[in-house]
């Protein structure tokens, strides 16, 4: 074990491979995020992760090499001064990085590092992805929580019903979804009377107050669901909701 860490340290594979890139993009992905805000991206984080490459693991990983190397020069006995040893250790070191540089640090960047940083990139992405889809799949679509504010709204005496604008500013700020978001569904479901929809659209409104009468039925709240089934009614007679 002691020999194989030591052979992935000279030739740099112990910070290349996959599992080393992964156990260096999240810790500082959070710190980072956390330091710079909610607007820090993944790619920001890979950015600095490159640079760190050049800038940090490079110079630290050949330094370690310059000393080692140094130490063993100086320990040979060579009949010359100190300071020519040092002199000639130091044109040695430019072009041992050099030689380095070409065959172990430019490929390994280019063919190990770099593949996995992306890599790990689309994972995180695809994992915040995922966690998003399914936190908007278990919430309420917008024309169930139109149903229920409006319920909401006449069981406690509003005197405001029959303004719509005011339901859906309310609906807004109290879900944190944009007047777009609301107006888009409301202008498909409402651009014409209930008897004229599409068999696709009457099916939708239908599951909406499916929803919206599982709510209220969790609540076991009974003016609600009549109240729920007085609209419901309303619409199928070819009135228009109160939105």
């Amino acid at each position: 074990m002691k020999n194989t860490s030591i052979l992935s340290f000279i030739t740099f594979s112990g910070f290349t491979d996959l599992n080393k890139v992964e156990a260096l993009f999240k810790p500082h992905h959070d710190r980072w995020k956390e330091k710079y805000g909610e607007h820090w991206t993944t790619q920001s984080t890979a950015k600095r992760l490159e640079g760190d490459y050049w800038n940090f693991l490079v110079p630290v990983h050949f330094g370690c090499i310059v000393i080692l190397l140094f130490l063993v020069i100086n320990w040979i006995t060579v009949p010359f001064p100190f300071w020519q040893k040092l002199l000639g250790f130091c044109v040695i070191s430019i072009v041992l990085f050099r030689i380095f540089k070409s065959v172990l640090y430019k490929p390994r960047y280019e063919l190990h590092f770099l593949p996995h940083l992306n890599n790990v990139v689309q994972h995180v992405n695809g994992e915040a992805k995922e966690a998003m889809s399914k936190a908007k799949s278990g919430q309420y679509k917008t024309f169930t929580l139109l149903l229920i504010q409006y319920v909401f709204q006449k069981l406690s005496g509003c005197s405001k019903l029959s303004d719509g604008n005011i339901q859906r500013e309310l609906l807004c700020k109290q879900y944190g979804i944009s007047n777009d978001t609301l107006d888009a569904p409301l202008k498909n479901l409402l651009s014409k009377p209930y008897q004229e929809q599409e068999m696709k659209m009457k099916t939708m409104m239908q599951d909406y107050f499916d929803e919206a009468r599982d709510y209220f039925e969790l609540l076991s709240c009974k003016p609600a669901l009549t109240l729920l089934q007085e609209m419901e009614q309303s619409l199928h007679n070819g009135k228009k909701l109160p939105f």
